[in-house]
């Protein structure tokens, strides 16, 4: 019995754990009744901190606006770890045989949707980003400045959940592109299209001859060649044009016991095929075997065609909505003046609650804490 409980708590530990915190997030960001409370606050030293991690996290932000940061990777690693049970749970739940069915054909109708709220107009980001972020910085801007006292925040509380779709949206859609990519990539090792400068890996390598390229054509990887064709459409314009994938032997073979009813035979380029090999062709060699290779190749063809375009379509919305979120000047110039009003807002309410603080308290609350790093088993 015990093992049965420590197996079943191996297996699970993450999915319970991130339904627990999803659950938590939920409840106290949607559902928790609140109070209203008056400017200035009282501080304890939790309400303290939590401010100024309030504050700190918008002067953050606002700076990588101002001056383009990428986020800083070991953060953006901790911030991926911290999600993990999280995301196992909602993979777990995804994944459950009464809901997937269900899930796939409200995805795909998602996807045919996106394609012109996200590639060819504002809808999506304007109606799940920009009017909830509005709404929720001028209830808070009236409470702080007009009122003194955080009441309508609460009241349109549950416009978050349009910013909650948006990023789980977002998380949706990366997700399944790369569920996509890691299954197609066993079955196409890359593809063949025209050649443009400072794409290929080898252009980046110490010792590439530039002289060497043909001019013409380039072969790229399989996720390299969808990055490729999604960049040059986004920020160029540019469709590029896709000459021929390459499969991979597994979907040879693979292919050729799914449409030929056998497993391949030994013949490769070249080679004679044996005279007394038949197929659902009949057994007149070697134009039986001649005839299921082209089948084989047809097939992969349509497969490798549909897998393309099932990632590229994908990876386009992702990429659009990219660009509109961190390349459209006026998206950005909102932005920067949304988090700044943020900035002031939540600055203030911290400045002025700051004569409520036990300072000795708080003093006392960071020598134990030091303490406790320096020395964990005092």
């Amino acid at each position: 019995m015990v093992k049965i409980i420590k197996e079943f708590f191996s297996k699970y530990f993450l999915i319970i754990l991130g339904g627990l915190l999803f659950l938590i997030y939920f409840w106290n960001r949607f559902i928790r009744s609140r109070t209203s409370k008056p400017i200035p606050l009282e501080l304890t030293v939790l309400r303290f901190f939590i401010l100024l991690n309030i504050c700190i996290m918008f002067f953050y932000i606002l700076i990588s606006l101002l001056y383009r940061k990428k986020q800083n990777a070991i953060v953006e690693q901790i911030i991926n770890w911290l999600f993990i049970p999280i995301m196992e749970f909602d993979k777990y739940v995804k994944n459950l045989p009464y809901i997937k069915p269900y899930y796939d054909k409200i995805f795909t109708y998602i996807i045919s949707k996106l394609e012109f709220l996200i590639i060819q107009t504002y809808i999506f980001y304007t109606v799940f980003w920009l009017i909830p972020r509005l709404i929720l910085l001028t209830a808070l801007f009236i409470d702080v400045f007009v009122f003194h006292r955080l009441h309508y925040k609460y009241m349109v509380i549950l416009f978050g959940l349009l910013l909650f779709f948006n990023r789980y949206l977002k998380y949706s859609l990366k997700n399944k592109k790369e569920e996509l990519l890691q299954y197609y990539s066993q079955y196409i090792d890359g593809g063949q299209t025209d050649y443009y400068p400072g794409v290929h890996p080898c252009e980046f390598e110490p010792d590439y001859d530039p002289d060497e390229e043909d001019g013409y054509a380039m072969y790229l990887s399989f996720d390299l060649l969808i990055e490729h064709y999604v960049n040059f459409k986004v920020y160029r314009d540019i469709v590029v044009d896709i000459h021929s994938f390459h499969g991979t032997m597994k979907a040879f073979e693979e292919f050729w016991e799914k449409y030929i009813k056998q497993k391949k035979p030994p013949v490769w380029i070249n080679q004679p095929v044996p005279k007394d090999y038949t197929n659902i062709f009949g057994d007149k060699v070697p134009d039986n075997f001649n005839k299921a290779s082209d089948l084989v190749f047809e097939k992969m063809r349509e497969f490798e065609k549909d897998g393309f375009e099932k990632i590229t379509r994908i990876a386009l919305i992702l990429e659009y909505y990219n660009y509109t979120s961190n390349e459209d000047k006026r998206i950005e110039k909102i932005k920067i003046i949304i988090y700044l009003i943020y900035l002031i807002c939540w600055s203030y309410v911290l400045y002025i609650s700051l004569p409520s603080l036990d300072v000795l308290d708080l003093i006392m609350t960071i020598n134990r804490t030091w303490m406790q790093i320096s020395n964990p088993f005092l």
